[in-house]
């Protein structure tokens, strides 16, 4: 009985390493392409989002900057503390133009 020892060195595989490499880099590139198409593809149909949005959140806001002073700022700070349900500075003047404008029938 002639046995033949197997060698405990790994076999290398008939490509060399930079082939493999190149294959491997290849199918990365590839999918990486196809990624791209299919993610424009999908940009471009559009579509809504999963969740209804109402009107109210789909108008644009503007935003205003404007100066008071401080006695003005202290008071509107105190009135906003005031309240039973906090809100912040911008809310708070928001409601008073709009009851303003009210008012003054606009």
């Amino acid at each position: 009985m002639n046995k033949r020892k197997q060698s405990t060195i790994a076999r290398l595989p008939s490509e060399t390493i930079g082939q493999q490499t190149e294959k491997k880099e290849k199918r990365v590139g590839e999918s990486l392409e196809n990624n791209e198409a299919q993610l424009l593809a999908f940009i471009k149909k559009g579509g809504v989002s999963a969740r209804p949005v109402s009107k109210q959140i789909r108008q644009r806001k503007r935003k205003f900057t404007f100066r008071i002073k401080e006695e003005i700022a202290v008071r509107i700070e105190k009135a906003v503390s005031a309240r039973e349900i906090q809100t912040n500075n911008t809310t708070w003047i928001t409601e008073a133009i709009l009851e303003k404008l009210k008012r003054e029938h606009f």
